[in-house]
């Protein structure tokens, strides 16, 4: 989903564009003090002035429960570690100058997933120390694809999975790689359900996208965006299960679905309370970021008021009730 959305994420091709960090294992990263086995490591697309190339380092936590603190603290460290690996030796006259251009310079951008969203102690660490979070829950597509993929786990039998198989699922670059697993570790419905999976892989669009120049997020979409325009296009965004947000096509609520994001709950909370503090406009617009041919383009779309609106009042209205069943 990543590599959709416009980061490349092949490993040969990031060590041709300088990436040295890289080590020789599959997932891994040098630090400055240690190595560590990255779940998502992906170049973005897209040259921003003033801005070196920017390498996505990211923690993915597909489990039942929410992301806790210790988690978020583990992660804190092990960016830290990566993003302090550039160094030059100022001990030689003769070499401190040339030793700038051995490496690409980078900007380590830290990314946390979560399949079920976060505690509310992590999201205030990650915030703070710059490390952006991308919850999945109440995603309907997200929910589809973990529905799937459960199904095909159920058909591999693990006492069977020979060591090399196992490898090869550990290294593997995508879903299709599953396949050349051992045929006694296959179980009846194991080719139907991969099928399936790789199916709704194939049609599931993915795009990074800024909120209110704000808040960065991961939109899944059935939905294959237009390509970009200098015009801004208007959406209606509706609230789905209390922290889904779902796009459609105009400001008429029953209009085409586009795609759809999750923000915690508790941060979504907040995120509005302060708006309507500071008097500040939320839920203006969105940039979506649009992989074309591997180049980036933004698509700026304009939400209606109506929708808005009733976002900001329906969050209110949950947390209001919420608050009032705790006391």
């Amino acid at each position: 989903m990543i590599k959709k959305a416009g980061f490349e994420t092949d490993r040969e091709k990031l060590k041709e564009f300088g990436i040295k960090q890289l080590t020789k294992n599959s997932r891994g990263i040098h630090g400055r003090g240690g190595t560590y086995k990255a779940d998502v490591i992906g170049l973005y697309s897209l040259p921003i002035p003033f801005t070196y190339p920017m390498l996505l380092v990211g923690e993915a936590k597909y489990h039942k429960g929410k992301v806790t603190i210790a988690e978020a603290r583990q992660f804190l460290g092990v960016y830290t570690d990566i993003s302090q690996y550039p160094r030059i030796n100022t001990k030689s006259k003769q070499w401190k100058y040339s030793e700038m251009f051995k490496e690409t310079r980078l900007n380590y951008v830290p990314v946390m997933f979560s399949a079920n969203g976060f505690q509310r102690n992590p999201q205030a660490l990650l915030y703070t120390h710059g490390i952006y979070f991308i919850s999945y829950e109440n995603s309907p597509i997200f929910g589809a694809i973990k529905k799937r993929l459960e199904s095909l786990l159920k058909q591999i039998d693990i006492s069977k999975v020979q060591d090399q198989d196992m490898s090869v699922m550990y290294k593997a670059k995508s879903i299709a790689e599953i396949k050349i697993i051992g045929a006694q570790a296959k179980r009846p419905g194991f080719d139907k359900a991969i099928a399936k999976l790789l199916e709704l892989y194939k049609i599931t669009n993915s795009y990074i996208a800024m909120l209110d120049n704000t808040l960065m997020l991961h939109i899944l979409s059935k939905t294959r965006l237009r390509r970009p325009s200098q015009n801004v296009i208007e959406c209606y965004p509706e609230l789905i299960k209390d922290n889904f947000i779902l796009l459609r096509y105009s400001t008429k609520k029953r209009s085409r679905k586009l795609g759809g994001f999750s923000i915690p709950s508790q941060f979504l909370e907040q995120y509005v309370k302060n708006a309507i503090r500071q008097q500040k406009p939320v839920f203006k617009e969105l940039v979506i970021y649009k992989n074309h041919e591997g180049k980036l383009f933004p698509i700026y779309l304009k939400f209606s008021e109506e929708g808005r609106n009733n976002i900001i009042k329906t969050i209110i209205q949950i947390h209001q009730k919420a608050n009032t069943v705790k006391i």
